[in-house]
C-alpha cells in the first residue's frame, strides 16, 4: 500500500491525480498515509461529504467536526483565494496545485501543506500533504515538542517583536540560524526588511486572533537574496503564560518570479503587432490576443466564438481545415500566405506561421498571423518600378566599383545595339573611351562624396556611332558593395533645339542691345531685370551696376517711385502709358511709353519701358523758335535801320562841316563827342542790319584772346568799382579763327556786363573766370560766374528777344538774343549752363575751318 502511496504521490505532482484510478482506489491509498484529504460533491451546490479518518492526528479535528462546522474547510482554503460555490466550479476543471497552505489546528501551531486539486466524476477532490516540523528556540523550552507538525516557515514572535522561535524549514530557506536573529539581534541582523518589521509589529498590536487573509511579507537571505512569503497570522493565548504571535508562511519566490515572468508573458503577446490565434484539433478558437482582435474588429469574447473557417478565405469549410491539420501534424510547423476577412468582410492579406503542440493530452495550433498588406503593396510597387525601369525610355546601367556593367535596361540595350548578355560583358570604356581608368576614378571618388550628380558625355553603339547623353550618376551601397546606378538620356534632339535657342537667344539679345532708344524691363517690385546697351551708355554705366536694383534710385535718384508714376499705373490699370519728362540728374529730355506685362491669365508680370532721348529735339525746336524770332527781331531791326540812319547821317554830316569851322575848344570838344556818338550809333545800326542779315559780317583772321583782353579792358572800371575779381585761363597755342572782330567783342562784352550785373545785385562783388581752348575743331570759350544763377524756365527763355530779367529800363532782353544770332551766322553755338544759386557758365563754340 505505502508503494501504491508513492506512486500516486508522484502521479499527483505531474498530474494531480491519475485519471485512470477511480474513487475507491484513491480513498484505499490515502487513508494509510498523512495527508488529509477533502471530498465535495458538485451538484446542486459544492457539500464536503468526506473527510479522511486520520484528520484527528494531524489537526486535532475528527472527520465529523469538519462535516459539522463547514468553516474548518474553509479556513484552509480561504486564505489561499479557493472559493466554493456554483460559479467558481469551472476553474477546477484544470487540475490545480501543488498550493502552499496551512491546516488550522485544534491546539498548537497549524500544520503546513501542499493542497492538491482534482475534479473527477461530479466530485471535487482536495489531498493536502503535510510539511516539516519546527526548529524552536534552546531558550524557550515551552516549545521543545521538536514533533510537532508545521508549514514551511514557522516563526513565533513576542509582543515586542522578538523572534522566539522558527522551524527548520526557516534556516534553510532564509541561510540564518535560529540563534543569529532571535533575542535583541533580531532587527539588526538584516533578514528583515524595515516594512516586514512594522508589518510584524502591528500585527500583534491588532490582537486579531486569526487574520483571515493571507498576506505577502519579504526577508533577506543572507546571500542578499529577496525571498518572498504568503502566509497567516494568529494570536496564540496560553494559560498562566505570555500570548505570542505565530506566523505560517510558505516561500512563493517562485512562484512571485513565475507569475512576474507569466504577465511579462502575456503582456509581451497582447502588445505583440501579430494576431496570434490558439486552436484546438476542431479548428475553433481557444485563445487569441488582442492583435488578433484588433486585425480583425472583433470583440474578444465574439472572436472566441468563431472557427478558422470563419475568417480564412482559403481554409473556408472542415474539408479543408482537416487537410491543413494532417500537413500541420506531419510537418509540426507550417509557413504559408493567406487571406483573412474582418468583421466588415474586408481582406487582408496575411503570413502565418503555424506551431503544432500537445499539453495535458490535447492537441493545439498556435498560429501567428502578421499583416502584410504592406509588403504586398511595396512588391506590387517594386514589381511596378521593375517594370517602368525595364521600359523607360532612357537607358539604365548599373556598374561596379571597378567599372564593369552588371545589369541593364532594355533600352540600353536597344540604344547601344547589345544583347543584355554582351552589355553586361562590357565594361564602361567600351561605350565610352573618354571615360579611361584615371578618369573613371576621379568620377567614382566624386560620386562617392556627392552621392549623385549629372553630367553631359557621350555613348557609342555597337556599330560604333556616336550619340550626345546626358548622365545622372547615383551612388548605391548594397549588401555592403558599391554601385553606380547611371541613367543615360539621348540628348541629340535636345542639343539640336539648344543651338537653335541659343541662336535666337543672340539674335534677339543683339537685336535688344542695338535698339537706339533705351529699352529696360521692370518686375512688380520696379527691380530692373534687364536693360539694353543704349541703358547703361546713357547712365554711363554697367550691366551689372543696374540689375536688381529700384528704377527710381537709378533714374531718378529717389527712395520711392513718384507720385502719379506711370509704372504704378499701368500696372494697376493694364494699359500703355506714355509720358515726357526732364531728367535733371542727366539733363536730358526723355519721352518714355511704358507697356504692361501680361501672363496667359492677364496678371501682370512687370512692364516693358521704351525711353527716346529727345533732348536734342528740344535743342533744336528751342534754336528753331529763337531763330524765328531772331528773324522776325530782324526784319523789325531792318525797318529801324532804314529809318534811323537817314537822321543819323545829317548828324554825322553836320558836325563833320562845323568842326571844320573855328570853334572855341570847349565846343569843339562838344562837337566832337556828338560826332563819336552819332557815329556808334550807326555801328549800331549797321549791327541790327547784320543781325537782320542785310549784309555779310565782315570776316578777317582774329585771336580771340586778343578780343578777350580787349573786352576785359573796356569793362576794367566797372569791375574795380564793383568788387569784381576777373580770372583768366587762356591757351597760348589758341589757334586764329575767321571771324568779324567786332562782333565778337560784342558777343564778349554783353555777357560779362551781365555777369557783373547780377552777381553785384546779388552780393555786392563775385567773381568772373574766362577760359579758352581748342575743343575738337573748335575752340570753345567759358564765361563763368558766381551769381545767383538760373531756374529752367529762365535757361529756357534766355535767347528770346526782349526776355530779361533785369528791373525795367535796365535791359532791353536783346543782347543774349543779338549775340545767339552773331555766333549762330559765324556757323557756332552759344549755350549756358546753370541752376538756381550756383552761378551760371555760358559757352561759346566757333569751328576752326569755316565754310566759305
Amino acid at each position: 500500500m505505502q508503494d501504491q502511496y508513492r506512486s500516486c504521490h508522484t502521479s499527483a505532482r505531474q498530474n494531480v491525480l491519475p485519471e485512470s484510478a477511480d474513487l475507491t482506489e484513491i480513498l484505499s491509498m490515502i487513508e494509510s498515509t498523512r495527508n488529509l484529504v477533502l471530498i465535495f460533491k458538485t451538484s446542486p451546490e459544492p457539500q464536503l461529504i468526506y473527510v479522511s479518518s486520520n484528520s484527528a492526528s494531524i489537526s486535532g479535528y475528527s472527520p465529523e467536526d469538519y462535516l459539522a462546522n463547514p468553516t474548518l474547510s474553509q479556513d484552509i482554503l480561504k486564505p489561499i483565494g479557493l472559493e466554493l460555490n456554483t460559479h467558481t466550479l469551472d476553474r477546477f476543471r484544470i487540475p490545480l496545485g501543488p498550493i502552499p497552505c496551512y491546516i488550522p489546528c485544534k491546539k498548537g501551531l497549524p500544520v503546513s501543506a501542499d493542497l492538491l486539486c482534482k475534479l473527477s466524476s461530479g466530485r471535487l477532490i482536495f489531498c493536502i500533504q503535510c510539511q516539516p516540523q519546527v526548529r524552536h528556540n534552546a531558550n524557550h523550552p515551552d516549545f521543545s515538542d521538536k514533533n510537532l507538525p508545521a508549514t514551511p516557515l514557522v516563526m513565533g514572535f513576542q509582543p515586542d517583536g522578538k523572534l522566539i522561535f522558527a522551524n527548520q524549514i526557516f534556516e534553510e530557506v532564509t541561510g540564518y540560524l535560529v540563534s543569529e536573529v532571535t533575542g535583541e539581534d533580531w532587527k539588526s541582523c538584516g533578514l528583515f526588511s524595515r516594512e516586514t518589521t512594522d508589518l510584524i509589529i502591528k500585527m500583534f498590536q491588532d490582537r486579531k486572533p486569526d487574520t483571515g487573509q493571507p498576506f505577502e511579507l519579504q526577508l533577506i537571505h543572507k546571500n542578499g537574496q529577496t525571498c518572498w512569503f504568503s502566509g497567516h497570522s494568529r494570536i496564540i493565548n496560553r494559560d498562566n503564560k505570555p500570548s505570542y504571535l505565530q506566523l505560517s508562511a510558505s516561500d512563493i519566490t517562485i512562484c512571485k518570479k513565475s507569475e512576474k515572468m507569466l504577465r511579462l508573458t502575456r503582456f509581451a503577446l497582447e502588445q505583440t503587432t501579430d494576431a496570434i490565434f490558439w486552436t484546438d484539433s476542431e479548428g475553433n478558437f481557444v485563445d487569441v490576443n488582442q492583435s488578433a482582435c484588433n486585425s480583425l474588429d472583433y470583440r474578444r469574447e465574439d472572436l472566441l466564438k468563431l472557427k478558422v473557417t470563419d475568417i480564412d478565405a482559403l481554409i473556408t469549410n472542415q474539408t479543408d481545415w482537416e487537410a491543413h491539420w494532417k500537413n500541420l501534424k506531419n510537418s509540426a510547423y507550417l509557413s504559408f500566405e493567406s487571406i483573412h476577412r474582418n468583421i466588415s468582410g474586408e481582406e487582408i492579406p496575411v503570413e502565418i506561421t503555424a506551431n503544432y503542440m500537445q499539453c495535458d493530452k490535447m492537441e493545439y495550433n498556435v498560429a501567428i498571423a502578421r499583416n502584410i498588406h504592406l509588403r504586398k503593396e511595396a512588391e506590387k510597387q517594386l514589381k511596378f518600378t521593375s517594370f517602368s525601369v525595364e521600359h523607360t525610355a532612357d537607358s539604365v546601367l548599373w556598374v561596379n566599383q571597378s567599372g564593369s556593367i552588371i545589369a541593364a535596361n532594355m533600352s540600353a540595350c536597344q540604344s547601344l545595339g547589345y544583347t543584355r548578355t554582351e552589355l553586361c560583358s562590357l565594361n564602361v570604356i567600351n561605350i565610352n573611351p573618354v571615360c579611361v581608368a584615371e578618369r573613371w576614378k576621379t568620377l567614382w571618388v566624386r560620386l562617392k562624396q556627392d552621392i549623385n550628380f549629372s553630367l553631359e558625355s557621350d555613348m557609342f553603339t555597337k556599330n560604333g556611332q556616336q550619340i550626345p547623353i546626358e548622365v545622372m550618376c547615383n551612388f548605391l551601397e548594397f549588401e555592403g558593395i558599391d554601385y553606380c546606378c547611371a541613367v543615360l538620356r539621348d540628348i541629340t534632339e535636345r542639343k539640336k533645339v539648344d543651338a537653335r535657342l541659343l541662336r535666337a537667344a543672340e539674335e534677339w539679345r543683339i537685336t535688344f542691345d542695338n535698339i537706339s532708344d533705351i529699352v529696360f524691363l521692370l518686375d512688380n517690385d520696379f527691380n530692373i531685370q534687364r536693360a539694353n546697351r543704349a541703358f547703361t551708355k546713357t547712365l554711363n554705366c554697367q550691366p551689372q551696376d543696374v540689375l536688381n536694383k529700384k528704377c527710381y534710385q537709378v533714374l531718378h535718384h529717389a527712395d520711392c517711385p513718384k507720385v502719379n508714376c506711370p509704372k504704378l499705373i499701368a500696372f494697376n490699370t493694364k494699359k500703355t502709358q506714355r509720358i515726357a519728362y526732364f531728367e535733371e540728374n542727366i539733363d536730358k529730355h526723355f519721352e518714355e511709353t511704358i507697356d504692361p506685362i501680361l501672363d496667359a491669365n492677364g496678371l501682370s508680370m512687370g512692364t516693358v519701358h521704351t525711353i527716346k532721348d529727345v533732348t536734342e529735339h528740344h535743342k533744336i525746336a528751342a534754336q528753331l523758335m529763337i531763330t524765328d524770332r531772331l528773324a522776325s527781331l530782324g526784319e523789325l531791326s531792318a525797318g529801324l535801320a532804314h529809318e534811323l540812319n537817314n537822321p543819323l547821317t545829317s548828324v554825322i554830316g553836320f558836325s563833320e562841316l562845323i568842326q571844320e569851322k573855328i570853334l572855341p575848344e570847349d565846343l569843339r570838344q562838344d562837337i566832337q563827342i556828338i560826332s563819336q556818338e552819332a557815329q556808334r550809333a550807326a555801328e549800331i545800326i549797321r549791327n541790327l542790319l547784320t543781325f537782320a542779315r542785310r549784309h555779310e559780317p565782315s570776316k578777317d583772321w582774329v585771336d580771340m584772346n586778343q578780343i578777350i583782353h580787349k573786352v576785359l579792358a573796356i569793362c576794367n572800371y566797372g569791375q574795380k568799382v564793383h568788387n569784381i575779381q576777373l580770372i583768366t585761363n587762356l591757351d597760348p597755342n589758341l589757334p586764329e579763327i575767321k571771324a568779324d572782330y567786332f562782333q565778337m567783342q560784342q558777343v564778349l562784352l554783353n555777357i560779362v556786363i551781365n555777369a557783373e550785373y547780377f552777381m553785384t545785385q546779388s552780393h555786392g562783388e563775385g567773381t568772373i573766370v574766362i577760359s579758352s581752348r581748342k575743343f575738337n575743331d573748335s575752340i570753345q570759350i567759358s564765361i563763368r560766374d558766381d551769381g545767383p544763377g538760373m531756374s529752367e524756365n529762365v535757361l529756357n527763355h534766355i535767347f528770346d528777344p526782349f526776355f530779361t530779367t533785369k528791373e525795367v529800363g535796365k535791359g532791353t532782353g536783346l543782347g543774349l538774343s543779338i549775340g545767339h544770332g552773331i555766333i549762330t551766322q559765324h556757323g557756332g553755338k552759344l549755350y549756358t549752363e546753370s541752376s538756381e544759386g550756383k552761378g551760371a557758365t555760358f559757352f561759346i563754340e566757333v569751328p576752326i575751318n569755316q565754310p566759305d
